[in-house]
C-alpha cells in the first residue's frame, strides 16, 4: 500500500539528492527532473509542498506544489510572470514499478491539502489518476506532436524521407537557396560558454519576432532571463540542456534550445533570421537538420511540447496529449463556477438543437461528459 507524506521542505540541496536519487526508476520528462524542478527553486517555490510517496521504507513518488491564493500549484509558482515558462509533460515523479497506485495516492493527498490544485500541462496518466480522485475540470488540452525517431531507426530511413511531399518539398528548396551562401550545417555548442552564446543570440532573435507582433515573447520578464541562465549551468553539463545553431556559410539560419532526457528531445525554445523571401522557410530547415542529427545519435523521439501549429504536424506525424487541469471540492466556489459554466454550454446546445434552422441529427444529441461530478 501506498502512502503519502506531506511536508514544507526547507533543506533544497537534501531534496535534491532524493530526487536525484529517484529519478531513474521513473519514465519521467525533463520537466520532472530535478535539472528544471531545483532550478531556482528557493524563488519559485516560496510556500511549498512536498508530496513524498513510500512503498514501506522505500521512496517510490514525488511532487512537489506551490501554495499561493489557498490553491496548490504543481511545479509551478501561481505566479504569472514566472509560470511563462511553461510547464508541460508535468505530472508526479513516479516509480515505473508502482506508477498509476502513486498517482493516484498523489493527486488524493493533495486534493486533501487544499480546495483547489492546478495541474498544468500534464500527461494522459497523470489526468487519469486526477480524474480518478473527483471533479476535475479540464480548461485546455493541447497535442505534442513529435517525431519517433526509434521508428526512423529501425526502418533505416533518412529523416526527410518520412515527411510529406509538400514538406519536403519546401524543406529541400530551401536547403538550395540556402546553400548558396555556402554549405549547410547544425552544431551543437560545445561546452557551456558557447551554449551561453547560442542562447543570447536565439533570445534576441526570439524577442525581435515576438516585438514585431506587439507581444513580450518567451523570455520577457525579469527572473526568465536568470532561470534559463542557471538552466544552462545545471543543464549542459549532464547533457539535458543543449543548443543548436544551423548556419549556411558564415550566416546563421537560427538556433534552437532543446532539452534532451529519458532519450527524449523536446524543442522548448528558437531564434531565427528572417528570411529574405517566402520561399525560405529556416524553421523548417532548422528542425529537420537537428533531428536527423538526433537520428544518428541514440534519441527515441524528437518532442515538438504543446501547440497545434502547422509546422510542428507538417514536421511529426504522430502526438501525445497534454492536459491544462483544475482539481475541485464539490460545492467550493470554483466548483461552482464550473458546475454554471457546465450548465450555459449544455442549455446552449439544446437551445441550438431545437431550432428550427437547425436539421437535428443523432450526432446532435450525443451526450455531454460532465467532468465536475
Amino acid at each position: 500500500m501506498i502512502r503519502v507524506e506531506a511536508t514544507r521542505p526547507h533543506d533544497w540541496e537534501a531534496l535534491g539528492e532524493r530526487w536525484r536519487a529517484l529519478e531513474p526508476r521513473c519514465d519521467g520528462s525533463f520537466f520532472q527532473s530535478w535539472t528544471w524542478m531545483g532550478c531556482m527553486a528557493r524563488r519559485r517555490f516560496p510556500d511549498p509542498l512536498l508530496l513524498e510517496a513510500f512503498d514501506g521504507a522505500a521512496l517510490v513518488g514525488l511532487a512537489l506544489f506551490n501554495r499561493r491564493g489557498g490553491r496548490l500549484h504543481l511545479s509551478e509558482t501561481g505566479e504569472p510572470v514566472l509560470d511563462n515558462l511553461t510547464v508541460e509533460h508535468n505530472g508526479v515523479l513516479a516509480s515505473r514499478d508502482h506508477g498509476s497506485e502513486v498517482r493516484l495516492a498523489c493527486m488524493r493527498a493533495a486534493r486533501r491539502a487544499a480546495r483547489s490544485v492546478t495541474l498544468s500541462g500534464i500527461g494522459e496518466a497523470d489526468q487519469r489518476a486526477a480524474a480518478a480522485t473527483g471533479p476535475a475540470h479540464v480548461g485546455r488540452t493541447s497535442p505534442s506532436p513529435y517525431v519517433d525517431l526509434a521508428a526512423l531507426r529501425a526502418d533505416g530511413r533518412p529523416y526527410l524521407a518520412s515527411l510529406g511531399a509538400n514538406t519536403r518539398y519546401q524543406i529541400n528548396r530551401s536547403m538550395r537557396r540556402y546553400a548558396e551562401s555556402g554549405p549547410l550545417a547544425a552544431a551543437r555548442a560545445d561546452g557551456l560558454a558557447e551554449a551561453k552564446g547560442f542562447l543570447a543570440a536565439l533570445i534576441e532573435l526570439h524577442a525581435a519576432r515576438w516585438s514585431e507582433k506587439g507581444r513580450p515573447g518567451a523570455f520577457a520578464g525579469e527572473p526568465i532571463p536568470e532561470f534559463h541562465r542557471e538552466l544552462l549551468v545545471r543543464g549542459v553539463p549532464r547533457g539535458e540542456v543543449e543548443l543548436w545553431r544551423v548556419t549556411a556559410g558564415d550566416i546563421a539560419v537560427g538556433y534552437l534550445y532543446n532539452f534532451k532526457y529519458n532519450k527524449t528531445v523536446m524543442s522548448y525554445q528558437s531564434g531565427f533570421i528572417a528570411p529574405r523571401t517566402p520561399h525560405l522557410k529556416p524553421g523548417l530547415v532548422c528542425h529537420s537538420l537537428v533531428i536527423q542529427a538526433h537520428l544518428g545519435e541514440d534519441a527515441a523521439a524528437y518532442d515538438f511540447l504543446g501547440g497545434d501549429h502547422r509546422y510542428k504536424f507538417n514536421l511529426a506525424a504522430r502526438a501525445s496529449q497534454l492536459f491544462w487541469t483544475d482539481l475541485t471540492r464539490r460545492g467550493s466556489p470554483r466548483w461552482t463556477v464550473y458546475k454554471l459554466r457546465e450548465i450555459a454550454t449544455a442549455f446552449k446546445f439544446f437551445a441550438a438543437s431545437r431550432s428550427p434552422l437547425a436539421s437535428p441529427t443523432t450526432a446532435d444529441f450525443t451526450p455531454i461528459h460532465h467532468r465536475c461530478g
